[in-house]
C-alpha cells in the first residue's frame, strides 16, 4: 500500500532574486519528493522582477496569497524600478492597498495551512497567522541588525519578535554565531535551535563556472565582488575606497567589477567618478551566472556591515578564487574559520582592506595556500548533507504532531 506523503509548505513573502531565494530553490529541489508533497507558497506576485522563479522544479505548485496586479504595482515600482511612490500613490497604498494585502493573506493563508501538515516559514515572517500546524522558522539575518541594534526588552519589536519565536516549533540557525546570539537575547528557546548551514550544489556551481564568459566583457585582470548594491547592508563604498589605494598606492593596473544591482547603485557609480577611478570600477548588474566572473577573478570581496550567512563566500571558494571579507556579524569569520580560510578586515576599514587584497595579488604561496583551504572548507557545505538534516527536523515535526 503506498504510504502518504508528507505534505509540507515553504512559505516566502516575495521571491525576487537574492540569496534567501537561492537557497530554497535548493531545498524544492533536493528534498525527497517521493516522501515529501511540497508546495511553494509566495505571499505577493512581483511580476517581472521574480528572476529566479522559473527555477523552481515544474512538480512543485506556487500558491500566491496577493496575485492581484493592482494590489501589488506600487510595492512592485518600489523593487523593480527602485522609485519612491509620490503623495498620492503613498495614500492610496497605505489607506487601500495594504488593508487589503493583509485581508487576502489571511483569508487564503487559512485556506492554504489546512491543507498541508507542516510549514516552513522561510524568511521568518511576521505575517504568519494562526496555521494550527507545526512551525519551522528559518533565521537568515543577524538579529542584532534585526531588532536594529536595539536592546531595550521593552520595545514592541522586541516583545514581537520573542513571540514569533516562542510560537514556532522548531527555529533554524544557519550558522553558530546566529545560534549563540538568539541565545544570549532568548535563552528560553534554547532547545528549539538547530543549525544547517546553507546547502550548496557544488558540482554545478564548478560546471557553470565553466561557462566562457562573453567576449563583450572579457577582463583579464580583475578584483570581483557580487552582492545586492544596498548600503544599508553591504559596503561596497569601502570596497570602491580601498580600491582607489590600491590604484594609487601599489600602482595596481587591473580592473574591479561589480556583479548585482539595487538602489545604491548610481550612488556607488558616483562614487568611483568623483575618486577618478570610474575607467576600472566596472558595474555589470546582475548575472545569472556570477560563477564565471568568480572563476577568472584574482581576489574575491565581501565588504558588509552585517550579514546573515555569505553564501558567496563558499561559492568564490568552491571555484578557487582567494578571498577576503569584512569581520562583521554573522558568518563570515565562521565561514572562512578565523582567518585560516581566508582573509578578514574590519568593519569600514579600506586601509586594511587595500593592503589584503595587495597582499593576496603579490604573495602567490598566501593566495594559492587560501585557495586549498578554501576548497576544503566549501565541502563543509556540500548539498546533500545539508539537506539531509532540514528532512530530519521535519520527521521530528511530524512525530510531536502526532
Amino acid at each position: 500500500m503506498k504510504k502518504n506523503k508528507i505534505k509540507v509548505n515553504f512559505f516566502l513573502n516575495t521571491f525576487l532574486f537574492g540569496g534567501i531565494e537561492k537557497v530554497i530553490l535548493q531545498y524544492l529541489k533536493n528534498l525527497d519528493h517521493d516522501v515529501f508533497d511540497i508546495h511553494l507558497i509566495v505571499g505577493l506576485n512581483m511580476g517581472r522582477a521574480q528572476v529566479l522563479i522559473d527555477q523552481v522544479p515544474k512538480a512543485i505548485k506556487i500558491n500566491y496569497l496577493v496575485n492581484l496586479s493592482f494590489i501589488n504595482k506600487y510595492k512592485i515600482k518600489k523593487v523593480v524600478t527602485n522609485q519612491k511612490l509620490n503623495i498620492c500613490e503613498k495614500i492610496i497604498d497605505s489607506i487601500i492597498m495594504r488593508p487589503l494585502c493583509s485581508l487576502l493573506y489571511k483569508v487564503n493563508m487559512s485556506k492554504i495551512w489546512r491543507q498541508a501538515d507542516v510549514l516552513i516559514d522561510f524568511g521568518f515572517s511576521d505575517k504568519i497567522y494562526k496555521a494550527n500546524i507545526p512551525i519551522i522558522s528559518f533565521m537568515h539575518f543577524n538579529l542584532s541588525s534585526y531588532l536594529n541594534w536595539n536592546e531595550n526588552i521593552n520595545s514592541k519589536k522586541y516583545k514581537d519578535f520573542k513571540t514569533r519565536l516562542i510560537s514556532r516549533n522548531q527555529i533554524i540557525v544557519i550558522n553558530n554565531d546566529m545560534k549563540e546570539e538568539v541565545i544570549e537575547k532568548f535563552p528560553e528557546v534554547q532547545d528549539k535551535l538547530q543549525v544547517i548551514y546553507n546547502p550548496f550544489d557544488l558540482d554545478s556551481i564548478l560546471s557553470i563556472a565553466s561557462v566562457k564568459v562573453s567576449d563583450a566583457i572579457e577582463i583579464e585582470d580583475y578584483i570581483l565582488t557580487v552582492c545586492r548594491l544596498e548600503e544599508n547592508q553591504k559596503d561596497v563604498t569601502t570596497l570602491i575606497k580601498a580600491f582607489k589605494l590600491l590604484v594609487s598606492g601599489y600602482d595596481y593596473k587591473g580592473k574591479l567589477v561589480i556583479v548585482g544591482d539595487g538602489s545604491s547603485k548610481n550612488d556607488l557609480i558616483k562614487l568611483s567618478i568623483e575618486l577618478n577611478i570610474d575607467s576600472k570600477v566596472i558595474f555589470l548588474g546582475a548575472q545569472l551566472n556570477p560563477y564565471c566572473f568568480m572563476k577568472k577573478a584574482r581576489v574575491f570581496v565581501l565588504s558588509s556591515k552585517f550579514e546573515g550567512f555569505g553564501n558567496v563566500i563558499v561559492e568564490a571558494m568552491a571555484v578557487g578564487v582567494p578571498v577576503v571579507a569584512t569581520d562583521c556579524p554573522v558568518g563570515p569569520n565562521e565561514i572562512l574559520q578565523n582567518g585560516e580560510c581566508g582573509l578578514l578586515f574590519e568593519i569600514g576599514d579600506c586601509e586594511s582592506l587595500c593592503l589584503q587584497m595587495n597582499s593576496l595579488l603579490t604573495n602567490k604561496d598566501l593566495a594559492n595556500q587560501l585557495i586549498e583551504n578554501g576548497k576544503t572548507r566549501a565541502k563543509t557545505f556540500e548539498l546533500i548533507t545539508n539537506v539531509k538534516k532540514l528532512e530530519r527536523v521535519l520527521y521530528e515535526c511530524i512525530l510531536e504532531k502526532n
